[in-house]
This record gives structure tokens, sequence and C-alpha cells, in this order.
């Protein structure tokens, strides 16, 4: 389902203690288990993640759905960034793999609920 949703929402802990979902791309995954996407060092959800790592990501395609919980953590090591650099991320980060402003979010899950054709499961990692 990840790789053929594309975007996915990420849900992040804002400073009074609400969620505050918004769509992201899903750049990476390993399966369910780890999940790579990109943002500003400056955003919201960047800042969000620095004082709580607690998060959420969910997804859906023609019926099927995925949520998970687990933690997600800001990642500025410059050889990661440059392992998952992509060349449409020139848009946004125009200095490139080197941009000050590039980073990523590694997003590890904890506990997923599943629901595959007609199916709900849960896996707890």
């Amino acid at each position: 389902i990840l790789d053929r949703c594309g975007y996915v929402t990420l849900s992040t802990v804002d400073e009074e203690g609400f969620p505050r979902p918004v769509a992201i791309d899903a750049i990476s995954h390993d399966g369910i288990r780890e999940i790579w996407m990109t943002t500003y060092r400056s955003s919201a959800k960047a800042r969000h993640i620095s004082l709580d790592s607690k998060a959420g990501l969910s997804f859906v395609r023609e019926g099927d759905s995925v949520s998970l919980t687990g933690k997600a953590e800001v990642v500025t090591d410059k050889n990661t960034l440059r392992r998952y650099w992509k060349d449409f991320f020139i848009h946004y980060y125009p200095d490139g793999p080197g941009d000050e402003n590039y980073c990523l979010i590694r997003f590890s899950t904890l506990k997923a609920i599943l629901w595959i054709d007609g199916r709900h499961s849960t896996i707890t990692y």
C-alpha cells in the first residue's frame, strides 16, 4: 500500500499537546517498520519532533488502510542526507544535499493497526 499511495499523513504533537496531522511524501521505507520523509529544518514538524518524539503516521489506498504509532526523529547527518537525496528535492532545497534547511524525518513504528482486504490486524514491535 505504501508504495502505491505516495503521500502519507504524519501527526506530530504540537506545543499545546494536540496532534497536528499533515500530508507528507514518504521517500523511502523498510516495510512499515521504518519510514523516511523530508521537511525543512525550520518547519513546525521538525520543531514538534524535537520537543516530543511521539508521532503517528497513516495512509490509505482503495479501502485498505494502515495506522502507525511510534517515534520520529529529525536527521541532519550529512551522509544520511546525501543517501536519501532525490533529484526533485532541488525544488525545495536549491543548495542540494548541503542545503541548511534540508533534513529528514525517520519514523520508527512501535504499533501498526492494519485494515487490509477487509481484515483487521495489529502488529506490535
